[in-house]
This record gives C-alpha cells, sequence and structure tokens, in this order.
C-alpha cells in the first residue's frame, strides 16, 4: 500500500528512490552477513548472501537506469 504523498516529488520518482536506496542497504547487509559466514567457514551461506547481493546491485542499476530514463523524459 503506498502512503500519501507529503512532498512535491512525484510518487514515480520517490517510489523508484525508495527501491534503489533499499536495494542499495540489501547489498551491503549482505555483504557484513557474507563475511560473517566465510569467517566462521560456512561457505555455503556465504555464497547464498553472495547471490542475494548480486541481486540487490542488480536492482539498484536498474533503478539508477529507470531514475536517469525518468529524468531525462521530464
Amino acid at each position: 500500500m503506498q502512503e500519501p504523498q507529503s512532498t512535491s516529488t512525484q510518487n514515480d520518482v520517490y517510489n523508484v528512490v525508495s527501491v534503489l536506496y533499499h536495494s542499495l542497504r540489501e547489498a551491503q547487509t549482505c555483504e557484513c552477513y557474507k563475511q560473517d559466514a566465510q569467517s566462521q567457514g560456512q561457505q555455503e551461506i556465504a555464497q547464498f548472501f553472495n547471490d542475494e547481493q548480486q541481486a540487490a546491485n542488480k536492482h539498484a542499476e536498474q533503478a539508477r537506469n529507470l531514475l536517469s530514463q525518468i529524468r531525462s523524459d521530464r
């Protein structure tokens, strides 16, 4: 459910920026968890967090590209 708009930023821009932010935070968190798993010799778990980190980075890149597109369309 979307919260009501309370800024002058258009919802589509806000939403994409929000996804970008959360994707980058997820990638950063996965890096920490991956390092923890590696230091404990848990390679399967480390690989899981590595895969999740890569997916989060992919989503962040898609959001960045979409923001560029939105900006050039306006």
